[in-house]
């Protein structure tokens, strides 16, 4: 079982690079983009697993390993998590979601 860190990028300047340029992601931590229905992998060095959601958090779509230079978007989107590729299955996507909304207040500290 995982230890979660959620990050929320809730602002554009937050948002801008994102992890372009970043050498890996921590298995731990999962970015939640806000508002945003679509993500890029352009400058980017690994592969990503992306998770869309709509405005009630329920997941639309999963793509589990968003390979650099890549583009990726679901139309109803409200906001993406963006975590390291192969961490959960897509079967597991909305467990992961339920875990990480449970009252939280957003933690900017990590970005």
């Amino acid at each position: 079982m995982h230890t979660w860190s959620l990050i929320t990028l809730d602002r554009f300047s937050l948002r801008l690079l994102g992890l372009m340029g970043k050498p890996a992601i921590d298995s731990g931590r999962v970015f939640h983009l806000v508002p945003c229905n679509a993500v890029h992998t352009f400058g980017m060095r690994f592969p990503l697993s992306v998770i869309f959601l709509d405005d009630q958090l329920r997941v639309l779509r999963m793509i589990e390993a968003l390979v650099p230079c890549r583009v990726a978007w679901h139309w109803r989107a409200r906001s993406v998590l963006e975590l390291k590729a192969g961490t959960i299955p897509a079967s597991q996507a909305q467990d992961l979601v339920a875990s990480l909304f449970t009252g939280s207040a957003p933690d900017r500290s990590q970005c």
